[in-house]
């Protein structure tokens, strides 16, 4: 380029007329001239690394050298195409898995729910005391959850969700998809807007899409919200469609969530279990009170349950309510 060739003819101009500078005032103090460039250049240091540091001030010296280094590396991909791809694809393979595990990680333990004020949100959780239990940490079952939702004042709301499995019959076949059983509020109380249709149907068994079963099975038909499906046998309306970000509270689609249907709705008789703990309660707390004195209450509270239903709680520790994401392990006594 002719304008970097300028550059560099005037940087050796000017580190020679330095250097003769130098040599004419030796001279002057009687040195011979011999001896008077000698003890210029001496003074003046290494030429060529005077010059070097000098193109690096210039702005376009790293990308010249980056773009020299691009070169030279397409230069030995074209003479050994097969050992390049060899290599690029073991540096892919090794770097896959390590990105598939940190985006799956981030997504559980760092990236809050796709809920209105996720800080707010706290998960109540059991945990049990004897030795030989088959599971350490419990759910809420619905009917705790029910008692939870009647008498702690530290929420301003409760939920309870159970994840299960559903069959949709879809234009002549059945298709099988993943369920959660939820408390009508689920969504207020979440603060999930639809992206479609008002949410669950007051008086009527209703079911809510997510958006991508709305887009696989359902072709995105903006018609959908009031229409029937066929799931598990029984006609449920279409209520809404979820926002494409929501995928349930624990923000990762495996195995996905494809519909939430209101277990108030829903006879499933386990549900009526105390001791049936495959669900779970999550709760937000009310504005001014702090997450020691929402643990304080449910603490108490879950001492009076071990008095009431000493057969299924008497063995129960409370967790200190715990936000998710992550899920904290912090527990106190609960009797």
């Amino acid at each position: 380029m002719k304008w970097r060739r300028r550059m560099e003819e005037e940087l050796e101009r000017d580190i020679a007329e330095h250097i003769a500078m130098e040599t004419d005032d030796n001279i002057a103090r009687g040195m011979s001239p011999a001896e008077a460039r000698h003890a210029a250049l001496r003074k003046f240091g290494n030429v060529a690394i005077a010059m070097e540091d000098t193109r690096n001030v210039w702005a376009w010296a790293k990308l010249d050298t980056w773009y020299a280094d691009l070169r030279q590396a397409f230069r030995r991909l074209r003479r050994s195409p097969g050992t390049a791809a060899l290599a690029v694809l073991s540096l892919a393979l090794a770097f896959a898995p390590s990105v598939t595990v940190f985006s799956v990680m981030d997504r559980i333990f760092l990236t809050p729910i796709p809920v209105k004020a996720p800080a707010e949100i706290v998960e109540i959780l059991f945990r049990d005391t004897r030795p030989n239990a088959s599971q350490k940490y419990q759910s809420v079952s619905y009917p705790e959850f029910q008692d939870f939702r009647r008498s702690l004042q530290s929420f301003s709301g409760l939920v309870y969700e159970s994840r299960g499995g559903a069959v949709v019959a879809l234009n002549g076949r059945r298709a099988l998809a993943g369920a959660h059983f939820v408390s009508e509020d689920y969504f207020s109380v979440l603060g999930v807007p639809m992206r479609l249709g008002p949410g669950f149907l007051k008086g009527r068994p209703s079911v809510i899409v997510s958006h991508s079963f709305w887009m696989r099975e359902l072709a995105g038909r903006r018609d959908i919200v009031g229409q029937r499906l066929l799931v598990n046998g029984q006609n449920m309306t279409v209520g809404g469609v979820t926002p494409p970000e929501f995928l349930g509270t624990a923000g990762i689609p495996i195995p996905p969530t494809d519909l939430w249907m209101p277990v108030e709705t829903w006879g499933v008789s386990a549900l009526k279990r105390r001791d049936w703990r495959e669900g779970g309660a999550l709760a937000r707390l009310r504005p001014g009170v702090s997450l020691s004195q929402a643990s304080a209450e449910v603490d108490g509270y879950c001492r009076r349950l071990a008095q009431e239903w000493p057969d299924t709680n008497r063995y129960l520790e409370s967790y200190t309510p715990c936000r998710p994401p992550p899920r904290c392990i912090v527990w106190t006594r609960a009797r």
